[in-house]
């Protein structure tokens, strides 16, 4: 593994992790990671993948990990960062295409789950991105979000959102009565180190989320023309909060089918969390992205 920076168009530094230990690789697996991690916490996924024939690259998006800039500004926003970010995915695609020459599949988890749709519903698509997969994702209704936003409007972007934790996060820990952030998975040694991790805060600013709803209320407005060519591969776990337990989650395999796109798959882990690609049966989650990934480069 390597960590290349790189000057994005707006002059902003990011972090690029490069994991290109496939012999003979066949594709790129370029991951947009989730709210409140970094790119650090993928060597294990990126080793299976390897092992399959696909190069794994993925930046530390802004406001998180080696890209925030020091642990002061994780979580911080002003602006409208998701759709920054969103122009850094781009940019890095073109890049990974440039450097290696060989067909992308993009891999959105949680908040990059967010992203890589209005990535592929807002933007002009490269024929070298073959397919996308959104793991731990939901369709939200269009009133919280409306609600949300507005709660975010009333406090300083730069304020802790302890509000929004309290009924996002922590309430999903609530129904599992465990350790703090156990909803994330039942591995109980991922969560202790995520729980001590020197790049994961407590709770991001209302700054951040104030453009994520922002983000999240504009995803489906205006698209002209969606690729219903693309292939989409959609997983969960059945057991997390984040995709309201599987109802929100096949609420977002329904639209997209409603939309036209015509490769849909959606598959619920069991008793999965809400990081499947560290749950127990990580193995057998890893092994599906890469059939899908196979079947379509």
């Amino acid at each position: 593994m390597r960590i290349d920076t790189f000057t994005c168009k707006d002059g902003k530094e990011c972090f690029l992790y490069v994991w290109d230990g496939a012999e003979k690789p066949k594709g790129v697996i370029q991951i947009a990671h989730g709210m409140n991690e970094h790119m650090g916490r993928y060597a294990e996924t990126a080793a299976a993948f390897n092992k399959a024939g696909y190069i794994v690259a993925g930046a530390d998006h802004r406001a998180h990990g080696l890209t925030a800039g020091g642990r002061a500004n994780v979580g911080q926003a002003t602006g409208d960062l998701y759709n920054e970010i969103v122009s850094d995915m781009l940019e890095i695609t073109g890049r990974l295409h440039a450097e290696y020459g060989l067909p992308i599949i993009l891999l959105g988890h949680s908040y990059g789950s967010f992203l890589s749709q209005t990535y592929f519903l807002k933007h002009k698509l490269p024929e070298y991105l073959k397919g996308v997969i959104l793991s731990g994702s939901s369709l939200n209704s269009a009133l919280t979000l409306i609600l949300a936003g507005a709660v975010c409007a009333l406090h300083r972007s730069n304020k802790p959102a302890h509000f929004i934790k309290k009924i996002t996060f922590a309430a999903y820990d609530k129904k599992i009565e465990s350790e703090d952030n156990a909803w994330l998975t039942h591995d109980a040694e991922i969560v202790k180190a995520y729980n001590h991790d020197a790049h994961i805060i407590d709770c991001f600013s209302y700054g951040f989320y104030k453009s994520f709803f922002k983000g999240l209320r504009e995803m489906f407005k205006n698209v002209v023309a969606p690729p219903v060519g693309l292939p989409l591969f959609i997983a969960s776990g059945a057991a997390d909060g984040v995709g309201n337990y599987g109802k929100g989650v096949t609420a977002l395999y329904k639209k997209y089918k409603a939309l036209g796109f015509q490769n849909v798959r959606l598959k619920l882990y069991f008793n999965d969390r809400h990081e499947i690609l560290n749950e127990t049966d990580r193995e057998t989650v890893a092994a599906d992205m890469i059939a899908f990934a196979d079947k379509n480069i």
